[in-house]
């Protein structure tokens, strides 16, 4: 029947309504336009429920911007049952009178074991046990060893809600336990989680006061829920004591045997996890030691062999690094003035017939850098031309080529020398007479040949 409680058109899926009834509505309208709390009392069996079911409904599709939400808490399974079979004989009724189902989802939350499909954990009687194995089939630790290793067990119904079903909507309607169950079989879907996101989108929610009261649970059922909800306490008169249980800890001689045995497992685990971090600790010490340990012999190695990069001083720290850098602007000035200077008289000694090297270098044995006569630098690196890093490889080449070659030229002096025919006497090539002087000798012999 259809009927109007102070302006407010109500559909009533009976065809007689009681006066006590009427009143229960009438006072409940006045409340939710008040937006205000409301205690109402009826006897047992005068029908609030569907009382409350009809009124509340009805003013949520005609004021939406007021109503969006009804929470329905109830306290034990069979009165949420009876709750959403009253919810689905009303929205049936709208659905006969109007052609088609109000835009409304109606959806209840209970636990995992009234809820679960999975044929293993289901068979536990325990609510404890089966939400035990709930945790350990659908844990995010759980599900990356199973990524890792495909033994790993995992639920298949909780991957498959997690892959498809937050993507997706329920159709219009009202579900109970049973409805939700084959939604998810059909579809591979866990109904538990199914339910616990549903609830944030659906228009009416159905479940026990503990969702709400319980500060653990609310905390991650009830959060997300809108304001602009009603909600409905029935049986209110038990609210204090599920506000006692949600808030009391019983502990049994089991649960201290429990923990005991969890602290000392946690324990053993914390000295394991201990004892391979100083090994893995002290192994990285070690290497890190023997690394500074052989850099340190490489530098001084380096050292030794005269070919650091940087000189003691900047290594050390006793000068700075741009302190250096012009010390050995200065320097490499100084050396260029003087490989010049050594170009000029290796150019005055060619000129003289000098040799450029002495006998000690021509034979293989080390003579004095200072007078050999051979610069260091080309004339090329001399005059700017080339740079000194780019000549380094040809300097070498040249001076093994020129070394190979005085030493031929000082073979062939001294063969001649054995034949008796020097291209000059010994005593100029020992620089005991000058040349001038070997000169005026060797005309005056001549000329003593020629009168012979």
């Amino acid at each position: 029947m259809k009927l109007t409680v102070d302006g407010l058109l109500v559909y009533f899926p009976y065809d007689y309504i009681y006066p006590e009834q009427y009143a229960y509505m009438l006072e409940l309208k006045r409340a939710l336009d008040a937006k205000g709390h409301g205690l109402l009392e009826m006897p047992s069996g005068t029908g609030k429920t569907i009382s409350l079911l009809s009124l509340i409904v009805a003013y949520m599709i005609q004021n939406p911007h007021h109503v969006r939400k009804l929470i329905y808490c109830s306290r034990t399974v069979p009165e949420i049952e009876k709750v959403l079979e009253e919810l689905k004989n009303l929205i049936n009724y709208y659905e006969q009178h109007q052609g088609e189902k109000p835009s409304l989802v109606g959806v209840v939350l209970s636990s995992r074991k009234n809820l679960c499909i999975h044929p293993e954990v289901s068979r536990e009687r325990e609510g404890k046990l089966v939400d035990g194995r709930c945790h350990s089939l659908t844990a995010s630790y759980i599900r990356e060893k199973h990524e890792r290793n495909p033994e790993v067990p995992i639920c298949q119904f909780y991957e498959g809600f997690s892959r498809e079903g937050k993507e997706s909507m329920l159709p219009y309607g009202v579900y109970t336990m049973d409805d939700l169950k084959q939604y998810g079989a059909d579809r591979n879907w866990c109904p538990y989680f199914l339910s616990r996101f549903a609830i944030i989108h659906a228009e009416i929610v159905v479940y026990s006061y503990h969702y709400l009261l319980d500060p653990k649970i609310a905390e991650v059922v009830s959060k997300e829920l809108q304001k602009e909800a009603v909600v409905v306490f029935d049986e209110a008169h038990n609210i204090d004591n599920v506000c006692i249980d949600s808030l009391s800890v019983k502990i049994t001689r089991r649960t201290i045997d429990k923990s005991i045995n969890a602290l000392s497992s946690l324990e053993k685990t914390v000295a394991q996890i201990r004892e391979e971090d100083a090994a893995r600790l002290t192994a990285e010490y070690e290497q890190m030691v023997e690394g500074l340990r052989e850099a340190q012999v490489a530098r001084e190695t380096d050292m030794i062999l005269g070919n650091p990069i940087l000189p003691d001083e900047v290594l050390n720290g006793k000068i700075s690094l741009t302190h250096h850098q012009a010390r050995l602007t200065a320097e490499c000035k100084q050396m260029v003035e003087g490989l010049r200077e050594a170009q000029v008289a290796r150019e005055t000694d060619m000129i003289l017939g000098n040799p450029i090297l002495p006998d000690e270098v021509l034979n293989g044995r080390p003579g004095d850098r200072h007078d050999t006569g051979n610069p260091i630098l080309p004339d090329e690196v001399l005059n700017g031309k080339i740079s000194l890093t780019h000549h380094q490889a040809r300097l070498t080449a040249e001076c093994k080529q020129m070394v190979e070659g005085l030493r031929e030229a000082q073979v062939a002096r001294e063969t001649d020398m054995i034949l008796g025919n020097p291209i000059l006497p010994d005593e100029v090539l020992n620089g005991k007479i000058s040349l001038t002087h070997h000169q005026a000798r060797l005309t005056a012999e001549c000329k003593q040949m020629v009168e012979d």
